[in-house]
């Protein structure tokens, strides 16, 4: 997916199975987005998609939108794990790989 200069959406909502998305390759894996390759920063979750993991986030460029189970940054809970950040909402966890919690702010997030 390219949103070129204009807004894409992509959701992984519906996937049985939790999503690897490496933003460095821009490849997906994993349940729905096996074979998916993705161009752009945002990416949306919302209460029931499970687990999963964004590869290669940049800080200040990449956006996570929460779509539903949060509706503020201090709705989730930033927790550390070496040296990703587990950020949880609802029933939902998503590991943002190489990025710490102290790097993260309301600014990283849309709700």
């Amino acid at each position: 997916m390219d949103g070129g200069g204009g807004q894409g959406v992509l959701s992984y909502f519906t996937s049985s199975t939790s999503v690897n998305i490496d933003l460095e390759t821009g490849v997906a894996s994993g349940g729905d987005a096996d074979g998916d390759v993705i161009i752009g920063d945002t990416f949306v979750f919302a209460t029931g998609t499970g687990s999963d993991i964004i590869s290669d986030v940049s800080i200040n460029v990449d956006i996570v939108a929460i779509s539903a189970g949060a509706s503020q940054f201090s709705d989730l809970t930033l927790t550390r794990f070496g040296d990703d950040t587990i950020v949880q909402f609802s029933n939902t966890t998503i590991t943002l790989r190489d990025v710490l919690p102290a790097e993260l702010d309301a600014n990283d997030f849309v709700f």
